[in-house]
Order: C-alpha cells, then structure tokens, then sequence
C-alpha cells in the first residue's frame, strides 16, 4: 500500500512528542458535532430504501448469506426502509491526500510508512489496555475478554451511493450488501474526496464480533517500550 498521512492538531502529533494516540469508533464519530469535518451521521451504517412499494420475503425464504443472515420463519415485510449498523469496533483513519485540503481543524500531519509494524504495535497496546468497561456486552468475564483476540483489517474506504435502491428484485443482493461487516468500510460518495485509508481493530474469537462502547480508546504509546526486553 501506498504511504499514509495521518491529519491532526499539533499537540496529537505522535511524532512530535504526543505519547498518546486515540482510536475513535464507528458510534462516535456518528455523533459528533455535525459541525466537525469528520462528522458522519451514517457513519457505518447502511440503508436500503423501497422504491416500489414493500419488500416481501415469504415464509421460509432465504434472507440471503451476509453477516448475520439466514433464514425467516415467518413472513417478512419491508415497508419502506431497512437500516443496519456494523458492530462497533475501533477504527484508526488516515488518507492517501498528500495536501491537506479538507481538515480545517488540523493543523499538523504525520506520514505511516510501515503500515503492518504500525497496526502490529497499536494491536500490542490496545491488548494490554482493554478492559471490561469497554465491552459493550453484559454479563461479560475477565477470562471471556483474555479468551478474544483483535483481528486487524486495513484497506481504502469504498464510496457508494447511499441507500440501496431496495426491490423484490434485487432483495437477496441488497440484504447481502446491508448485512456485512465490510458496511464498515462503505461511506456515501459524498465523501470521496477524503480518499480515507481506514484500519479496523475488531475484537473478535474468530466467529463472533464483539462491539466494543461508543466512546474512543486512548492508549499510552509507552507501552510500546516493553516490546524491547
């Protein structure tokens, strides 16, 4: 992958003395100041929108196979509108913008050359760092959360028309679409002049996501000094 830059203000500059990095999530940066260039209300989310009238999946007709899909027992019915939100995970983004042109609040920038010793290390902390308060489960033990692993997926963001245009043509292709983690790494065209490079740390035990809470994780990049001994 080409080199990375990472926009930010001065003061969160990793390489200028910063020690602290914050991974935010997909339920935060929905709710952000709408005023905020990195504001996205559909952050994570896709919708799909009937356009000729509801959508009908008889008894026993597959849902289609995305994430968490399957088959109904019942009859189904869409009237106007389906929304789904990926499971909540940490997200770190950076840009393929060598020119900062859209981040007004940012002052300061920094390049990622070695992507995979870079989501290696943050790996490395975020374990050592992640506590039960931010699971969002309840119910959820200490030897259940040292039992999860963080899978780490980095690619470029696909900028796609938002909703779906849902028919009971095209109903097991949408449903497909709107069920899949991979909805993580869609956002509206509208932001494609962003060119966004987004690494997801999922918390995982290799068949099921666990969300993790809305808030973003600050992790102490010291950390890091105990991979030398």
């Amino acid at each position: 992958m080409n080199t990375i830059f990472k926009y930010c203000e001065e003061k969160f500059n990793i390489t200028k003395g910063c020690n602290t990095l914050q991974l935010g999530t997909l339920e935060y940066y929905r709710d952000l100041d709408p005023s905020f260039s990195i504001t996205d209300s559909n952050e994570g989310i896709l919708g799909a929108e009937a356009i000729n009238g509801p959508i009908v999946f008889e008894r026993g007709e597959a849902l289609g196979t995305g994430f968490g899909n399957g088959t109904y027992r019942g009859k189904l019915t869409f009237e106007k509108s389906l929304n789904i939100s990926a499971p909540n995970v940490y997200i770190f983004s950076a840009t393929l913008n060598s020119v900062n042109e859209f981040w007004t609040e940012y002052n300061s920038f920094y390049i990622i050359k070695n992507l995979n010793d870079f989501c290696e290390t943050i790996v490395y902390i975020l374990r050592k760092a992640i506590t039960l308060d931010d699971i969002k489960q309840t119910k959820f033990s200490l030897n259940q959360l040292n039992s999860l692993r963080f899978e780490v997926i980095c690619k470029p963001v696909t900028y796609i028309k938002k909703p779906f245009e849902f028919t009971n043509e095209n109903k097991i292709d949408v449903m497909n679409k709107v069920y899949n983690p991979e909805n993580m790494f869609m956002k509206c065209e509208t932001y494609s002049r962003e060119r966004e490079i987004r690494i997801a740390f999922i918390l995982t035990d290799g068949k099921k996501i666990y969300s993790v809470n809305k808030h973003p994780k600050i992790i102490d990049l010291n950390l890091l000094k105990s991979c030398l001994y």
